[in-house]
């Protein structure tokens, strides 16, 4: 538990501040970010997570949902293992800031996998209650994995992955 507190705080310490977050700043060439909330990603991942952003609508409103809720998300890359492809730790600060640190593999669908896991954030900012919804039949909610899985994060994943593979096909980069 401490070590994860301690990764908690170093989230929130190295996520970039909304200056370090302008496109273009000369200070701080490595954070510079395209996107409104507070992702702490790092290249080569980043590289990804950024083109995602421009060809996903659904990346960018999962953004700009984070940043209404001041969340602060790690993504970096993990490891694969025969349960679960991707994993996401969710908690709140001590000032009551939603951190939440993302791990995915080095795949091919790792936008679909990052836009999974924002949604599971976001699930939490929303409040909702997994475990009870898990227990009724027919929720689209389950146990999985040692958590919960939902169809709302399922399908925001693959609404993702369309989206950059349609943007892909026809040359079209959103800003």
């Amino acid at each position: 538990m401490r070590a994860a507190a301690f990764a908690l705080t170093w989230i929130l310490t190295t996520a970039a501040s909304p200056a370090e977050r302008r496109v273009g700043t000369s200070e701080t060439p490595d954070t510079t970010r395209l996107w409104p909330c507070r992702l702490v990603v790092k290249p080569p991942l980043l590289n990804v997570v950024q083109d995602g952003w421009q060809r996903s609508p659904t990346l960018q409103r999962q953004c700009r949902r984070l940043a209404d809720a001041g969340a602060v998300v790690d993504i970096a890359w993990g490891k694969t293992d025969s349960y679960a492809r991707a994993a996401t730790r969710i908690g709140r600060d001590s000032n009551g800031v939603i951190v939440a640190m993302i791990s995915v593999p080095p795949v091919s669908d790792v936008i679909e996998l990052v836009a999974h896991e924002l949604e599971h954030v976001l699930e939490w900012v929303d409040g909702r209650d997994l475990p009870g919804e898990a227990r009724r039949r027919g929720s689209a909610v389950w146990s999985a994995f040692g958590g919960f899985e939902t169809q709302r994060a399922i399908d925001t994943g693959r609404q993702a992955a369309r989206e950059v593979e349609e943007s892909r096909r026809r040359g079209i980069v959103r800003e």
